[in-house]
């Protein structure tokens, strides 16, 4: 009993010196946010190089653990390549007998290579930053020559690994985990109405609050984090894909995958597929927002087994029921026009978080004729007239 009660006084002692220590870092950490401590120096066409420390936009910190050496490493490089704002991040985990000294390698010779790759500015102020002179060019390409220019970088370090006789990496090595920004000054944030829409604004103006990061046009935004570039995936077609659905986000704000899976599989004809998981993405916004107005709806239903077999499988039965179960108030039948204008008299407020205007302020693209704008005052004046007499 005695040596548990002097351990648990040793705890003790040990947590209040742990949380004294805490206290002290957090007290310093107060004095010295958004100051930069000092600790750069300068690396390949003027960046600014950091291997601790922090700064007004990093903060930096490493502990050895109790496996022996620290074989973890970090740097970051502000005005990466020389391009204002461009920052590189990389942090390393060495393994091996002297994966710290390969670690530690890789990160002073890493951003070196990848900053001379990518200093042509084809290959990187187009790439990543749209000045006047590249916001025409073919985005898609230079981000393709990008990401080649970063994958070449990475090979060629492992190549030179393998031929730098000072530092033996048979059995040691590294692992990175990487990012490379650049601040294009847009701000993304949410409403407080809608805290979980992010929306994409200009610097100084609460304008025009796009909730999506890739759109053709927009060119109020293209200069601000707003990118055409589509992802783009790959996928083997095989005995087991039946079909694909490509939707707007109206079928999406309110159906998930799984559902619509279930909605497409359990159709008799396949000609009305895209009309009933329209149908109950409809119902379902009644359901789920009533106060809110419904979203526009489209559906493509491609099926892959013409692709894959020559004949079509039969039909998968697949209750669709609980949509009926959860809505049962809900009356499907086709509205009348005059109950579709109904709706849209009603008032409605904010969407719930789930659906959204795509973009909440409309930006003019000419300004108004005068004296246009003079003779709607005065019309609007006659009218006040005419309603008050």
């Amino acid at each position: 009993m005695g040596g548990c009660c002097s351990v648990d006084k040793m705890f003790e002692r040990s947590m209040r010196r742990e949380d004294d220590d805490e206290d002290e870092v957090e007290e310093e950490e107060e004095e010295e946010e958004y100051v930069d401590d000092g600790h750069t120096c300068e690396g390949d066409y003027g960046a600014r190089v950091r291997l601790k420390g922090c700064s007004k936009l990093v903060s930096m910190f490493t502990q050895q653990g109790r496996k022996g050496v620290n074989q973890d490493a970090m740097t970051v490089w502000e005005n990466f390549g020389g391009v204002q704002d461009a920052i590189f991040c990389c942090i390393f985990d060495g393994h091996g007998p002297i994966g710290h000294k390969v670690a530690a390698h890789v990160r002073d010779v890493l951003p070196s290579k990848l900053s001379a790759e990518l200093a042509s500015p084809m290959k990187f102020n187009s790439s990543i930053s749209n000045d006047d002179n590249g916001g025409d060019e073919d985005e898609h390409t230079s981000i393709s020559s990008y990401k080649a220019s970063i994958i070449k970088t990475f090979k060629d370090m492992d190549k030179e690994l393998s031929n730098n006789f000072t530092t033996d990496s048979f059995c040691s090595g590294t692992t990175a985990v990487t990012i490379l920004v650049q601040r294009c000054n847009g701000r993304v944030f949410a409403m407080e109405e809608e805290p979980d829409v992010y929306r994409l604004w200009l610097p100084d103006e609460n304008s025009p609050g796009l909730a999506m990061a890739r759109a053709f046009g927009d060119f109020c935004l293209k200069d601000f984090g707003l990118i055409p570039i589509p992802q783009v995936s790959y996928r083997k077609l095989s005995k087991d894909d039946e079909f694909v659905v490509l939707a707007t986000d109206g079928v999406w704000d309110v159906l998930s995958n799984k559902d619509v899976i279930k909605i497409v599989a359990s159709v008799k004809k396949r000609s009305t597929a895209a009309e009933l998981v329209v149908r109950h993405a409809v119902r379902a916004w009644k359901c789920k927002y009533p106060t809110s107005k419904i979203d526009d709806c489209a559906v493509v239903c491609l099926f892959l087994d013409s692709f894959t077999s020559p004949t079509s499988p039969k039909v998968r039965e697949v209750s669709v029921d609980r949509y009926v179960d959860e809505c049962s108030n809900t009356d499907t039948s086709n509205e009348s026009d005059e109950t579709a204008m109904g709706e849209e008299a009603q008032e409605w407020r904010a969407l719930e978080g789930v659906t959204r205007a795509n973009s909440v302020v409309k930006i003019p693209r000419f300004a108004c004729n005068p004296n246009d704008i003079g003779s709607q005052n005065r019309s609007t004046e006659e009218q006040g007239e005419e309603g008050g007499g």
